[in-house]
């Protein structure tokens, strides 16, 4: 049986393998997680990514993945180990108790029986997100089969202060307003999920105590003022200012200002984060008024493939996320990193058509593949319609591609996102 990654021309297809895509799932085979920490030149041993967890930038001796069930004696284990420190120099990093290997970023291939994998020097991310482990079998015969999805969990570290935001949404005669014990910048100023606390906040010449759960508060106020205002907050002998509202000024508006985000990812394609935190954040800790997710659908762009189910799982989220009046959810996806697309009706369940199921009839076509160019012909012309429909909203994402890619939608685009780095 022949590697899948026995040429060096294969990392193109990393991202859209056929055989990822059309895996199936199975229970009998799942990795098991087990950390080692080094506490003052001592080493402990955390069993089970569940209960142990690492801490943001901690680096650990090891980090074992033990196969556990039905392992078979032929075949492969691949296992998907994306960080970008393994990048240039991953192979030292990797102790393998099996057969044959192969290594190429992001790709992990053992031949069977395997009895472990372990990860020397693990360099814990930053960020407090479950890092998910994506590992498949290779039978000799028959279909890849996916294991379930394996998590290595990083910790949260104490809050660094105690932030306080308020919503430019006045309707109802409401002031909203959100506490969030944030940790640092390093951390992207994540809630430290282990901050349960009472905090006084003054907000419009009153002091409010607020109970924080999880590092997080939300709550709102009959607003009574007209005239600009901003909120206050005390943490650990620090004075903290929220933002600047002005309910003033939104009444001289011939409409309704909103805030949001038109531009999220999430760990489903190559984000951060679950979306269900990804969507907490933007309506309770940053009080937007709406966000719009903007998932790469492209297997070839996404960590995490595309499935039907996956699809439906994410627009029911979408939809139980919506609040009249407080908060919208709008769905969309970025189409080859330079356009968006935002739906606003149910035709966005739609889009996911057989090319990207990768089935036997539409495989997977990545940029790296001659049939690119042709796909991208029909895929353009299905955005052009899309363009000209009410229910569907069109913008560039990157303005660095503008010039280069006007031709790839017509003129009549909605919105032009500026995008930051």
């Amino acid at each position: 049986m022949k590697y899948l990654l026995d040429k060096p021309s294969a990392v193109y297809a990393i991202h859209n393998f056929d055989w990822r895509n059309q895996s199936l799932p199975t229970e009998e085979l799942r990795l098991d997680v087990s950390l080692e920490h080094a506490h003052g030149g001592v080493q402990e041993s955390i069993a089970s990514s569940r209960d142990g967890f690492a801490m943001p930038g901690e680096r650990l001796p090891l980090v074992a993945l033990t196969p556990l069930g039905r392992m078979p004696s032929s075949g492969s284990l691949l296992v998907l180990l994306p960080f970008e420190w393994m990048r240039e120099q991953g192979e030292k990093f990797l102790e393998i108790d099996g057969g044959e290997w192969n290594w190429q970023w992001p790709l992990l291939e053992v031949r069977c029986p395997v009895r472990s994998v372990t990860l020397l020097d693990f360099q814990a991310q930053l960020q407090p997100v479950d890092i998910l482990l994506e590992a498949y079998l290779r039978q000799e015969e028959g279909p890849v089969l996916k294991l379930p999805e394996a998590f290595l969990r990083i910790g949260d570290l104490p809050a660094e202060s105690v932030q306080v935001r308020l919503s430019s949404n006045f309707s109802g005669g409401r002031l909203r307003y959100s506490v969030v014990a944030e940790q640092g910048e390093a951390q992207r100023f994540m809630a430290d999920r282990n901050f349960n606390g009472t905090v006084p906040v003054e907000i419009g010449g009153e002091t409010v105590e607020v109970t924080l759960n999880g590092g997080v508060a939300v709550g709102s106020l009959p607003l009574k003022t007209t005239t600009g205002l901003s909120a206050r907050t005390t943490y650990q002998g620090h004075s903290l200012e929220s933002n600047w509202v002005d309910p003033s000024f939104a009444a001289e508006l011939p409409g309704q200002l909103y805030w949001g985000d038109m531009h999220v990812h999430s760990r489903e394609s190559d984000g951060v984060g679950n979306p269900e935190e990804v969507l907490a954040r933007a309506r309770d800790w940053q009080r937007l008024d709406f966000m719009a997710f903007n998932e790469h659908i492209e297997n070839d762009l996404t960590w995490r493939i595309w499935t039907p189910e996956k699809w439906r799982h994410l627009k029911a989220l979408y939809d139980s996320s919506t609040v009249d009046g407080e908060f919208v959810v709008i769905p969309g996806f970025e189409y080859r990193g330079f356009c968006n697309l935002w739906c606003f009706s149910e035709d966005y369940v739609n889009y996911l058509k057989p090319e990207y199921l990768c089935d036997e009839a539409h495989p997977s076509v990545g940029m790296a593949d001659p049939r690119w160019a042709a796909q991208e012909v029909v895929d353009r012309a299905r955005i052009a319609r899309w363009a000209a429909s009410p229910d569907w909203m069109v913008g560039y994402h990157r303005l660095e591609l503008l010039r280069g890619q006007q031709g790839c939608i017509p003129p009549k685009v909605h919105l032009l996102q500026m995008a930051h780095y």
